[in-house]
């Protein structure tokens, strides 16, 4: 399977990342309510990182790739 091109590639990060940025720092808030903004900035990306680039990404860049790949074969039909 081809990459994808940049424009969608950083798309596709970002709809993985924010969800999961979203969710965390609610998560958190509970915990980290009153910490700097920095430490619980960190705290959330050593969290949500891991996740990002081991499952989330990939996990979305496979779905882009498949819709990519459908419209193209629908397209030469």
């Amino acid at each position: 399977m081809p990459p994808l091109p940049l424009p969608l590639r950083i798309i596709v990060t970002w709809c993985a990342l924010f969800p999961l940025v979203a969710i965390m720092q609610f998560a958190l808030s509970f915990v980290t309510g009153g910490w700097p903004t920095l430490l619980t900035t960190a705290l959330t990306l050593a969290i949500v990182v891991p996740i990002a680039v081991t499952w989330a990404v990939p996990l979305v860049s496979r779905l882009a790739a498949r819709l990519i790949a459908r419209r193209r074969r629908r397209a030469s039909a």
